[in-house]
């Protein structure tokens, strides 16, 4: 009987540890910048936003003089800017306007990271291209990676962006959860869901969802679950390499996944007219 009892006991410090700890376990939160977009040669502008509960937001915009499309993109968990700035350099090369955010508790901004918190920044995001540079919904391309395809499906089942594009994401975060930590009872612990699944009905714009086989953290059947849930005209576009590294590791294969997807999807050529072929932009 003491035996169960120090098991029991055992079991719910575990869990009380598991609870109190699991911010910590899902933002993991990087600080400061150490790269910009102007080491790579690309002109920007830091943008400062305050988000509805006055967080400070830190931002780059890069603009491109040759496309009326914006690029949102939205980072994962384990990233800031300074991270992804090869991300932003790719999707620029493609030959749209690119912004992105750190989100609260990251890079530059203000703030502790929290589900709740990272949609009020990507609202603030959204907001800014709209109010402060012009954008209409129909110009905005909204891309996330990881996490940050949770916050892109959010933000897309709002707002009815040009096209979505949810790379390397998962259904929803009790799945991973569930997953790692089958002993845990996710339902009654997890202050995180991010369910980007029971987004997708609400998704009426073009998706493109890319996911790699050999993701080590998110099985490539998040990906297809997320596909067939997609109302809207749908892509699925398979890459290959780890959870982090893949549109890395298959550039090229990704890049014309997002070429052939945006030069298809949108009503009027989003991409420069000067980058002719996907040869332009596999550099």
């Amino acid at each position: 009987m003491t035996f169960l009892v120090a098991i029991a006991l055992l079991y719910g410090l575990l869990l009380i540890g598991l609870y109190l700890g699991q911010n910590r376990m899902i933002f993991k939160a990087r600080l400061g910048q150490t790269t910009t977009p102007g080491d790579l040669g690309l002109d920007y502008s830091q943008e400062t936003l305050i988000a509805a509960d006055g967080e400070h937001i830190s931002g780059w915009f890069i603009p491109h003089a040759d496309s009326r499309y914006c690029l949102l993109f939205f980072h994962g968990n384990r990233d800031s800017l300074s991270e992804v700035v090869d991300s932003l350099q790719q999707f620029h090369a493609l030959g749209v306007n690119v912004f992105a955010i750190d989100y609260r508790g990251y890079g530059m901004s203000s703030g502790s990271p929290g589900e709740q918190g990272l949609y009020l920044d990507a609202e603030a995001a959204w907001t800014y291209l709209i109010t402060e540079r012009g954008f209409v919904p129909e110009r905005i391309i909204v891309h996330g990676r990881s996490l940050g395809a949770a916050v892109g499906a959010y933000i897309a089942s709002r707002h009815h962006p040009a096209a979505v594009i949810l790379e390397s994401t998962f259904t929803s975060m009790a799945e991973i959860v569930r997953r790692r930590y089958p002993f845990v009872p996710v339902r009654w612990m997890l202050r995180s869901a991010f369910p980007t699944l029971t987004r997708m009905g609400a998704i009426t714009s073009p998706v493109l969802v890319i996911h790699s086989k050999g993701d080590e953290f998110i099985p490539f059947s998040h990906a297809q679950t997320l596909f067939e849930a997609a109302s809207a005209p749908r892509t699925l576009l398979e890459i290959s390499g780890p959870h982090y590294d893949g549109y890395r590791n298959d550039a090229k294969r990704y890049l014309k996944g997002l070429r052939d997807f945006l030069g298809a999807k949108l009503p009027s050529p989003p991409l420069s007219p000067h980058l002719s072929s996907s040869n332009d932009i596999c550099r």
